[in-house]
């Protein structure tokens, strides 16, 4: 077969070249249908970030304003947009705070929390997504600090988990800085990982200390000797717990 000439070649590639960056840098006039969508499945995990970052930044910046601004702050959309903007760094320390406010009005007890309904769930997700992303230091000394219960606190520990063995290094630097937080971080390894986690972490601490200094060595050490013995202990109380007779009902008369 015959090969078209080379400066054709050139041609085309420059062309379809030119077309992709005219794509990338034409404003981006989402219907608000549409916007929610995308914010959504972002926040979801069901999209990457390159559909924000494909768009205008200023046209984007507006748009996602104009959505947080009359979306109902209880509402998924809301906690959707709200990540989307402290992802992109817009107003940052501010979308940062509204993210994690559902899950502060719970450790407050704050009646006003019965208004998210689900929302608070998919904060521990969305700020470890967060995390990854920017390697904010803050954001987890906010998870290392919250200590919550029930299905939320369930949630959390996963997060914790998985912060202990895809960032090892930055998990012991924090908790060092940070020591309120150790017991969450070893609560949760002793009590709530399975054998295979709790191991993961463990190995991913020494190994991750190996080559720093000293201090940090030596915290490795003490924090990861904790675990074993909290460890224990819950399958103590969960032995216990098995073995305890119920309480006999009163016979009725």
């Amino acid at each position: 077969m015959k090969q078209p000439p080379l400066h054709s070649l050139l041609l085309l590639h420059l062309a379809a070249w030119a077309a992709a960056t005219a794509i990338c840098a034409a404003p981006t006039e989402w219907s608000r249908t549409r916007l929610e969508q995308v914010v959504l499945d972002f926040a979801r995990g069901r999209t990457t970030d390159a559909i924000l970052r494909s768009a205008n930044a200023a046209e984007l910046r507006s748009q996602l304003a104009s959505l947080q601004a009359t979306s109902p702050g209880t509402g998924e959309v809301f906690q959707a947009v709200t990540f989307a903007l402290a992802y992109l760094e817009i107003d940052y320390p501010q979308n940062l705070a509204k993210l994690k406010w559902p899950v502060e009005l719970i450790r407050k007890r704050d009646p006003r929390r019965k208004e998210y309904e689900a929302v608070p769930f998919y904060v521990p997700d969305l700020l470890y997504r967060l995390y990854r992303h920017n390697r904010d230091n803050s954001i987890l000394v906010t998870l290392f600090s919250w200590h919550l219960d029930g299905y939320i606190g369930e949630l959390l520990g996963d997060i914790v988990i998985q912060l202990s063995i895809a960032e090892p290094l930055a998990v012991l630097r924090t908790l060092r800085d940070f020591p309120d937080g150790v017991p969450e971080v070893v609560g949760t390894l002793g009590r709530y990982a399975t054998d295979d986690e709790r191991k993961r972490a463990i190995a991913k601490f020494h190994s991750a200390s190996r080559t720093q200094n000293r201090s940090l060595r030596s915290f490795a050490d003490q924090l990861v000797r904790r675990i074993a013995p909290e460890h224990r202990q819950f399958n103590s109380e969960y032995a216990e717990l098995r073995t305890r007779k119920p309480k006999q009902q009163p016979a009725k008369r």
